[in-house]
């Protein structure tokens, strides 16, 4: 019997890389509000590492209805004097096309992330843990399992938006709305001076869910990005951080609490925020706001370097 032919693919970078990609995680949220591993908000935000996508391979399949039914992303990490570079790579697919998926399409994904590795390089994958036909096929072409790099998605369906937590004294909320010209975001000491103009080229983006809280004295104390998937209804923290010199004032608590509001007043009604699996103080932050563990993420690589 003819084994049948993948379905039709397209390679792309930089901004069609991130369009297509936005459509397709956006799509699969329309189909099942927690499948697959990523959200749109989580694509987006990995535009911020603008050399990084711009070089990244992404592979999209089309189904015969013209619409892109899956996709590969691959973001390779410079080669250093010390070795090659790590290729960080996702598969994601619409729940629609499951079927076809796994007999078209995840054999053709699996041979390219093995010739990824070629050059002697690491490849990782993160998979959900209630996809053991992907685990299996991924432990076939020689990835292994590796614990320390597991993460765990959280997330709650609010019926209410939660009452404002209180701030210390001299402690306020700000927005990148309010951000005197010149002053530099928040967000540049970890992630570059172009992240504002960066942030502001996607889709998704909205100033006034880029939160922060300031100290008395102007500093950000912590700082947490909301991305908010209107048409369906789904919010995503993606980063979370308090800085160390503010820790254990009840300051993550309360900018959580805020993100929630601004969310499901701007229509969300399905919240998410994803932490590693081995930082306890992160998941009891999230379950002191109404998280709580809705899959575990595991980490593969190929060769096993665990």
């Amino acid at each position: 019997m003819t084994t049948p032919a993948p379905w039709p693919t397209t390679t792309l970078t930089g901004p069609d890389a991130l369009r297509i990609a936005t459509e397709l995680f956006l799509a699969i949220r329309a189909e099942d509000p927690m499948a697959g591993v990523w959200e749109a908000g989580d694509v987006q935000w990995w535009w911020k590492d603008e050399p990084s996508l711009t070089a990244s391979d992404w592979t999209f399949w089309w189904a015969p209805d013209g619409t892109v039914a899956a996709c590969l992303s691959a973001a390779t990490n410079r080669d250093t004097s010390e070795g090659p570079g790590k290729v960080e790579a996702d598969i994601a697919w619409r729940p629609r096309y499951a079927d076809a998926v796994h007999r078209l399409v995840l054999p053709d994904a699996i041979a390219r992330l093995v010739a990824l590795g070629d050059g002697g390089r690491t490849v990782t994958i993160i998979v959900r843990e209630d996809e053991p036909a992907l685990r299996d096929r991924l432990e076939a072409a020689g990835f292994r399992r590796d614990p320390s790099d597991d993460s765990v998605q959280t997330a709650q369906r609010p019926d209410r938006p939660p009452d404002p937590r209180p701030l210390p004294e001299g402690f306020r909320f700000a927005d990148d709305r309010e951000r005197p010209a010149g002053q530099p975001h928040h967000l540049v000491r970890r992630n570059g001076d172009r992240v504002a103009e960066l942030l502001r080229e996607t889709s998704l983006y909205r100033p006034d869910l880029d939160l922060c809280i300031r100290s008395p004295a102007g500093d950000v104390a912590a700082y947490c990005l909301c991305w908010l998937d209107a048409a369906n209804g789904v919010g995503l923290f993606e980063p979370v951080r308090t800085e160390d010199a503010y820790q254990r004032r009840g300051l993550g608590q309360a900018l959580l609490t805020e993100g929630i509001r601004r969310m499901m007043a701007g229509g969300a009604s399905l919240i998410k925020v994803t932490h590693m699996a081995d930082n306890p103080a992160a998941k009891r932050l999230y379950e002191s706001v109404g998280f709580a563990a809705a899959c575990r993420k595991l980490a593969y690589a190929r060769p096993d370097t665990a």
